[in-house]
């Protein structure tokens, strides 16, 4: 019995499908689980906590590239996340990566991905979250982007649209300039872009909103540059930062 238990514990006929094809029903799937599943927001309440005038009603939420459009967020809700991090969203829409962009390593139990910021673009996005603002009752975060074909010194440019489109629905933006995938993204962490990068983004933010800015950040940064980076952006006005 014990052995008959192990062998249905390990199988997991998910495995079977190609990691994009999983990838790309997944969504699909969770609305029809949640169409069966009946939502009880007080059993969600846990190590609940407030920040800046958000409350959280758990710590546990979805990351940004879980739900690139938005097109989940009230089925998230429904299964007790505790924040929605949605995007990373970019002013206008654009494909992944060509290639191959997605793969799993079955022996670490880990997927890789090399997507690029795929986006159905700002307008896209931001029609979805306004038409769910009355049904969302838990923070929503919007990870912003550049186009990949727009130049670094122009990159403000696009995280300032971003900023201005999504001013009435987000409660947080997380700034996104960690992706590996996106040519020449990280170079923006490098001093001689960062502070006039940083500065002219929140400096937007004061002219539109008043809803706080996180820092996105490389895991791949040495010491020296984490630091550097962290004092840069905190000495812009950032709120804070996602790991």
């Amino acid at each position: 019995l014990d052995e008959l238990s192990m062998s249905l514990r390990d199988f997991r006929p998910w495995l079977w499908l190609p990691p994009k094809l999983a990838h790309d029903l997944s969504g699909g799937l969770l609305k029809l689980y949640t169409l069966f599943k009946d939502e009880t927001p007080s059993a969600f309440e846990w190590q609940s906590l407030d920040w800046r005038g958000l409350h959280f009603r758990n710590p546990v939420g979805i990351a940004g590239g879980m739900d690139k459009d938005g097109d989940n967020l009230l089925d998230w809700q429904k299964v007790g996340a505790g924040f929605l991090e949605i995007g990373t969203v970019t002013p206008t829409p654009q494909f992944s990566n060509e290639g191959v962009i997605m793969g799993r390593d079955t022996q670490t139990e880990s997927v890789w991905n090399r997507m690029g910021f795929p986006s159905e673009g700002a307008r896209y996005v931001w029609a979805k979250l306004a038409q769910l603002q009355s049904e969302l009752r838990v923070p929503v975060f919007v990870n912003i982007g550049k186009n990949r074909t727009t130049e670094n010194s122009q990159a403000h440019a696009d995280y300032g649209t971003l900023l201005r489109q999504f001013a009435n629905v987000a409660d947080v933006f997380v700034v996104n300039i960690s992706s590996p995938n996106t040519e020449g993204l990280r170079d923006l962490f490098r001093p001689e872009y960062l502070h006039g990068f940083l500065a002219k983004i929140q400096a937007e933010r004061e002219r539109c909103t008043q809803v706080p800015l996180l820092l996105k950040l490389s895991p791949d940064l040495d010491n020296a540059s984490l630091q550097l980076t962290v004092r840069t952006a905190l000495d812009c006005g950032f709120a804070g930062f996602v790991l």
